[in-house]
């Protein structure tokens, strides 16, 4: 829920804390319009986010259960391992009594029962930079939905990866980290770098199935870049 959470922040947070937003780069974030489809989806998540198992014996065997599986498919390991350092404490004082999540399943569905599709109609009044970026594939929001977001939200910026799903970052993120890193640098000299065209700097990914066609995250990840970069210049 961060990004929907970030978005109440720029909206509902003190100005001073508003005006030290730069930019929102929001990564498939849970945002739902107020229509029958929609509100399902959200009833849909929220029993998911009910229906987890919370204990694991260790860290270890939670990792053998997620990899490869559900919203984790596509994660290399390394993102896998990052996740788990977090995601998990102990369930009790001696370690034989292994691992609970870190946020408890009912306290994620509560957030899914915060009615998030009341802040489809203050999306107009977001005053900062914001790029959404989709997962082509993601279950958890809809494409389109993030689309229209978009749309609504004066001078924002969207984009779809390809191949990719709720955790776009996640699922490639070398190729992630490479973009961003210029684009951030970009934003902070504040002017523009022929890298990030989306074209450029699709060349410059090694995409995981060395594919850099229109198909490829690696194109997808690039256009994110180059709207991020963008953004500092006010050209979303």
């Amino acid at each position: 829920m961060g990004g929907h959470g970030s978005l109440c922040a720029t909206l509902n947070g003190p100005a001073e804390l508003v005006d030290a937003v730069a930019l929102l780069v929001l990564y498939d974030p849970v945002l739902m319009r107020p229509l029958p489809p929609d509100q399902a989806l959200v009833v849909a998540l929220a029993e998911g986010a009910r229906k987890r198992r919370t204990h694991f014996p260790s860290v270890a065997a939670a990792r053998a259960a997620y990899r490869g599986r559900g919203v984790f498919k596509r994660w290399p390991d390394e993102s896998l391992d990052a996740y788990l350092i977090d995601a998990f404490r102990p369930a009790g004082a001696d370690a034989s009594a292994g691992v609970r999540l870190t946020c408890e399943p009912h306290v994620e569905a509560a957030h899914f029962a915060l009615r998030i599709d009341l802040l489809w109609s203050r999306l107009r009044h977001v005053r900062r930079p914001v790029v959404f970026v989709s997962g082509a594939e993601s279950a958890h929001v809809p494409t389109d939905v993030l689309r229209d977001a978009a749309a609504l939200v004066p001078g924002a910026g969207f984009v779809a990866v390809p191949r990719a799903e709720h955790c776009p970052q996640l699922e490639w993120p070398a190729e992630s980290a490479a973009l961003f890193d210029r684009a951030f640098r970009a934003r902070a000299a504040g002017g523009a770098h022929a890298d990030l065209h989306p074209a450029a700097a699709a060349r410059h990914v090694v995409a995981h199935d060395r594919r850099d066609d229109a198909a490829s995250p690696s194109v997808g990840l690039a256009a994110a870049a180059a709207a991020v970069a963008g953004a500092a210049r006010g050209r979303l």
